[in-house]
């Protein structure tokens, strides 16, 4: 596979161990790959599926699943809009 290639959600699910089904549920979540949209079709860049891949490694079944930031909060910071207090 190379890396530039867009890749179906068929095509994920079969390289990710997972079902179609999760990717979707994962799409409407907002927890799976970044995805694109042409027209009514989905497509996945293989290398960003490899990257999201590896963010979700872990050592131990008590490790905490990584946190995806909301889609308009890039940096992690809180989704509710609202400062840290310092």
């Amino acid at each position: 596979m190379q890396v530039n290639e867009y890749m179906s959600t068929k095509q994920v699910a079969a390289y990710l161990g997972l079902s179609p089904r999760t990717l979707e549920r994962y799409r409407w979540s907002g927890r799976g790959p970044a995805f694109y949209r042409f027209g009514n079709r989905v497509r996945y860049l293989f290398v960003e599926v490899a990257r999201w891949a590896v963010e979700h490694r872990m050592r131990s079944t008590s490790d905490d699943l990584p946190k995806n930031p909301a889609p308009d909060d890039e940096d992690g910071g809180d989704a509710d809009g609202e400062e840290e207090d310092s």
